[in-house]
């Protein structure tokens, strides 16, 4: 806090952060489309090397593994070789942490303007649907300076929770 009693304004990001962070953002999709389709590669394969593929029967689960009746402690063995060999696909994917945890920034950015409907609603058209900042303007009802400044503000909040996540956008991994 300041001698005034409000806390010090934080500094702006520098350009190419910026402009690094803005295309995370409107990378969202594409991240989260990346996200579940390594996921689930990682299941298929995990399942198929542990030999586990869990039957679904409309009462329930059975304890039953590739058709073969198991008893439930080989089940259980079964499902944590097939949990850590997921773990480990997952582990071999060197963009997936990235991505996994640049979706989780965004949705929890997101999430947090849930008293900002304007804020949230430029982040959508925005970043999410692609549209130009004029465009938004027209949309939402402002002026593009406005929307603008909305839009430093979502980069700011995203900054923020990269940084808490330890997410480096890709201008700070090239500086370092």
């Amino acid at each position: 806090m300041s001698a005034r009693g409000r806390r010090p304004r934080e500094r702006a990001p520098d350009d190419e952060v910026r402009r690094a962070v803005e295309a995370d953002l409107r990378r969202y999709r594409e991240y989260k489309r990346y996200v579940e389709e390594a996921y689930r590669r990682a299941e298929a394969e995990a399942a198929k090397a542990a030999g586990y593929a869990p039957v679904r029967w409309p009462d329930g689960d059975h304890p039953m593994a590739s058709g073969v009746w198991r008893p439930p402690d080989a089940m259980d063995r079964m499902y944590g070789q097939f949990q850590r060999l997921r773990a480990r696909f997952l582990a071999d994917d060197p963009e997936y942490d990235r991505a996994r945890r640049v979706v989780g920034a965004i949705e929890a950015v997101y999430a947090s303007l849930a008293h900002r409907p304007l804020l949230r609603r430029v982040m959508e058209l925005y970043y999410f649907a692609g549209r130009d900042a004029a465009d938004v303007g027209r949309q939402i009802g402002y002026e593009e300076s406005t929307v603008r400044a909305y839009r430093r503000e979502i980069v700011r909040r995203a900054l923020t929770e990269f940084r808490r996540r330890g997410v480096a956008t890709y201008a700070e991994e090239e500086s370092a």
